[in-house]
């Protein structure tokens, strides 16, 4: 379980005979005895500033294991009522779960009440924190089931403990927020982003399981250095440094959020025709830039009310023919419809501009999370400004199974934790747009990515000094089973960037999970010491340890399709230098065609275990040996419901289909002659902006 929200359930109303008035007695201060038993008794939820738990269902279990009251799915005023009839004989203590699956990933708040009497309780990251420590492995989700196993000791003075512990730890931003004297168990609170509400908008609580008796766990204030990280098994955690009042967000900033991403969806809501003036094709696209974008309700998105302002990461409102360009879903008719919600604030930029999170769901109720860089206008509203880059960059703490299916190499499967740096490799006239871009992490170190005509991204070089197919640095690596031989993945994978030397447990847990990351654009010429361009970004969760990393699951390719897909493969060195194992994309019989991710029968090419993360990018690498080897990546989007995929070819940066890239001359998307395949990839990405990546090399290793 892993919590990160600032989602909450202001309350959850317990009342024996009598009805709950919002005032804030303890819940923890009457004697348990294990035999104290409710009357008819009203659970009630409430909503706090549209940042509300919802879709979720709201479990009330007993110190029997018994599930004594539930109600859901919570709407969107947060409300949701739960009668827990005297005939349930519901026993303390009562553990109260809120939980919901968000594409595909399942997040809980949990509270708890050490006897069963007239009370409000929180439900809310804070109540979810005390529940890590009051469990036993840890995991907050595990609370009830180690209750009625017996394993769990949840009594009022039990309850009070761990409440107290975690006020310590919070009292700097209690402090700061004005609200000190808050039970964090017990009352309900006003959802208007001020007080308590503004405390939850400006607190980032992450637990994160690392084995079956301990979690790591961080408390940070967003977009501020005051952290503080420790195990559920410290006795005494550290709190949090000084905070200034004047770094939380404004009060009523979660309403004001609310309010954007209302616009955002009232915009979407109209037809095409309305949001835009463009003419729109026999597919339902049109083309256009932000002059085009015509109605007064999208128009309100963007700040002063002009699309024209925007600017993120190097892209401007609009959309081409290959469906590029900030708000393209503003001229596709398939965008119709998308909705906007669980907005939730990140930090404060530089300049006073705000970068808030939401997710948006689509007429198929397919689901994703973005970030989006907004600005208070004259009017006091929310709009969207972006971050004003002029080049793509990015972050994620990025996480990958790497495995060898074929020729027997299987045991050098390992796991890897560590960063992905995003940029995308651009042409300017014809050429490559970059000369290089260094890259400064949070603890100093600088890395460069370099350009080269087969990525579409930026990457590291190999040892040989040839551009490498990857940007993620490896900060630490764990074989999958016991260690084949003395070899280290660094050993036999030169073409990965590894940490030198490893990161330990100890400092992966270090890292902090807003960490700044500044990236400086050389373009192309620019071979000299100053850059073009400075721009900063900043992580939402920081790469697992590799104890936490070993209870993921990831999406598996079926073994249908690995013995279907794989079965071409080279099983020695052919005439023109491929790997041992490297697929050959191209065959006399089947002709130019794209790449398959299918099996026979119309079967799942790949499998999704409970917990695993969906993914949402299939990618292809190869290399194409024509006269000289140059290697590429091709990805194409999934949805997280999807199981077969198709990647089509596309040629080099700045080349053409002519025999000098790995595409078959005269037909388009499909792979010519000298292109084999040496990866497939399957990722998915969490809402923190993880990324989880199955990845299969089919290639022969050295092993020497």
């Amino acid at each position: 379980m892993r919590t990160s929200s600032r989602y909450v359930l202001t309350s959850v109303c317990i009342a024996a005979l009598t009805a709950c008035d919002g005032g804030g007695g303890s819940g923890s201060s009457a004697p348990d005895n294990g035999s104290n038993t409710a009357k008819d008794a009203t659970v009630q939820t409430f909503n706090i500033g549209g940042a509300a738990f919802t879709g979720a269902t709201v479990t009330v279990t007993d110190a029997t294991g018994k599930e004594v009251g539930t109600c859901g799915p919570v709407k969107d005023d947060g409300k949701c009522d739960i009668t827990i009839p005297a005939s349930a004989n519901a026993k303390a203590p009562l553990i109260i779960v809120a939980s919901r699956t968000v594409n595909g990933e399942a997040e809980r708040l949990v509270s708890m009440l050490g006897d069963v009497t007239s009370t409000e309780v929180k439900v809310t990251p804070i109540t979810t924190l005390i529940a890590a420590l009051l469990s036993p492995s840890g995991n907050p989700g595990n609370l009830a089931s180690e209750v009625a196993g017996g394993t769990a000791v949840v009594t009022p003075a039990a309850i009070q403990a761990q409440a107290d512990k975690v006020q310590t730890i919070l009292a700097p931003l209690l402090e700061a927020a004005g609200v000190k004297n808050e039970n964090p168990l017990a009352g309900g609170f006003v959802p208007d982003g001020t007080g308590y509400d503004r405390l939850l908008d400006a607190l980032l609580v992450t637990i994160t399981p690392a084995s079956a008796t301990a979690s790591n766990i961080e408390v940070a204030v967003r977009g501020t250095d005051k952290v503080s990280t420790f195990t559920s098994q410290d006795s005494a955690p550290p709190a949090l440094q000084a905070v200034d009042t004047a770094t939380l967000p404004k009060e009523g900033m979660s309403l004001k959020i609310t309010a954007f991403l209302k616009q955002m969806t009232d915009c979407y809501a109209l037809p095409i025709d309305q949001r835009v003036s463009v003419p729109v094709n026999n597919n339902g696209n049109a083309t256009g830039d932000a002059s085009a974008v015509s109605a007064p309700a999208c128009k309100a998105v963007f700040s002063g009310e002009d699309p024209v302002a925007y600017l993120s990461n190097g892209s401007r409102v609009g959309r081409d023919a290959s469906n590029n360009g900030s708000f393209a879903g503003l001229f596709r008719t398939g965008a119709t419809g998308v909705k906007f919600d669980m907005g939730a604030y990140e930090f404060t930029r530089a300049n006073g501009d705000l970068v808030i999170s939401y997710r948006n769901v689509d007429t198929q109720g397919v689901e994703a999370f973005d970030q989006i860089v907004v600005r208070e206008d004259n009017d006091g509203k929310l709009r969207a400004i972006g971050n004003q880059y002029q080049y793509s960059g990015g972050v994620n703490a990025y996480h990958q199974l790497r495995m060898f299916p074929t020729l027997n190499q299987s045991g050098y499967s390992y796991y890897s934790t560590g960063y992905s740096l995003n940029v995308n490799n651009e042409t300017e006239a014809g050429q490559l747009k970059f000369d290089r871009v260094e890259v400064s992490a949070p603890d100093g170190t600088t890395l460069t990515l370099w350009p080269d005509v087969g990525y579409t991204s930026l990457n590291f070089k190999r040892a040989d000094d040839r551009v490498s197919g990857t940007s993620f640095l490896r900060l630490a690596t764990s074989y999958m089973a016991t260690p084949p031989s003395s070899l280290r993945p660094q050993d036999f994978e030169p073409s990965m960037k590894f940490a030198k030397p490893a990161f330990t447990e100890e400092q992966l847990t270090q890292a902090t999970t807003q960490g700044v990351w500044t990236f400086r654009y050389f373009l192309r010429g620019n071979t000299g010491s100053t850059s073009d361009a400075t721009q900063t970004y900043r992580t939402r969760a920081r790469a697992l340890t590799l104890s936490e990393l070993k209870q993921k699951s990831f999406a598996e390719l079926s073994n249908q399709f690995k013995t279907e897909g794989f079965a071409d493969a080279v099983p020695d060195l052919p005439g023109n230098g491929a790997k041992a194992g490297t697929l050959p994309m191209y065959s006399a019989a089947d002709g130019p065609q794209p790449a398959l991710i299918t099996v026979d029968g119309g079967g799942d090419a790949w499998t999704v275990p409970t917990s695993a993360m969906p993914p949402t990018r299939v990618t292809l690498f190869g290399s194409w040996f024509g006269n000289t080897r140059t290697g590429f990546n091709h990805t194409t989007r999934v949805a997280p419901t999807a199981r077969n995929a198709t990647i089509t070819c596309t040629p080099f940066i700045g080349g053409s289909s002519n025999g000098t890239d790995p595409c078959a001359a005269g037909s388009a998307g499909a792979y010519g002659q000298n292109a084999y395949a040496t990866d497939l990839q399957l990722n998915g990405t969490a809402k923190d902006g993880r990324v989880f990546s199955s990845h299969y090399a089919t290639y022969k290793l050295i092993l020497n």
